[in-house]
């Protein structure tokens, strides 16, 4: 536990706004060596994640997908495995490759209902990815959905109006 709170300790440091590349690589080498040397720990779905982070912040996005994914494949549960979910979508988008990053954030999606953390933004992110990827009418079906399950959202009128746009494009 102490090696995963000095790890944690640099990976907060790094992730300031004033943290540097050399904190980053520091921070994500201390989390590596905990989840190498500690497999079993209970807290290595959070270490994984946190890695992830530093990873994406220094443009690895490959790597940063391999984390979120070691996150979720070790048992993250709740917002982090959620938000490990949405973070291999977004390492997808980061790369371009939206269609990727469309299939990731529907995957996502699919366990979370309209009352679960992050539920709006994740439909956001697929519909986002899927305009991206060239699919305006699965982007309107996910936008449609969101308004559906979640006609309070505080998105609405950004959904109602991606969804006036793909529909006068598509038009």
């Amino acid at each position: 536990m102490q090696a995963l709170a000095n790890a944690t300790a640099l990976s907060q440091q790094a992730d300031r706004p004033d943290g540097s590349p050399e904190a980053r690589e520091r921070a994500a080498k201390a989390l590596e060596t905990v989840i190498a040397d500690y497999p079993r720990l209970s807290a290595i779905p959070q270490a994984a994640y946190e890695l992830g982070n530093l990873k994406y912040a220094s443009g690895q996005y490959t790597a940063a997908r391999s984390a979120y994914e070691l996150a979720i494949a070790k048992g993250a549960s709740g917002a982090i495995r959620t938000l490990a979910a949405l973070g291999i979508g977004y390492s997808f988008e980061a790369e371009k490759n939206y269609t990727s990053a469309a299939q990731a954030h529907a995957a996502a999606a699919k366990s979370l209902g309209p009352k679960d953390f992050l539920f709006e933004e994740t439909l956001m992110a697929e519909g986002r990815a899927q305009e991206l990827s060239g699919k305006p009418a699965q982007a309107i079906e996910t936008y449609q959905r969101l308004l559906k399950e979640a006609p309070g959202t505080h998105l609405a009128d950004e959904v109602r109006n991606r969804i006036a746009s793909l529909k006068g494009s598509t038009s």
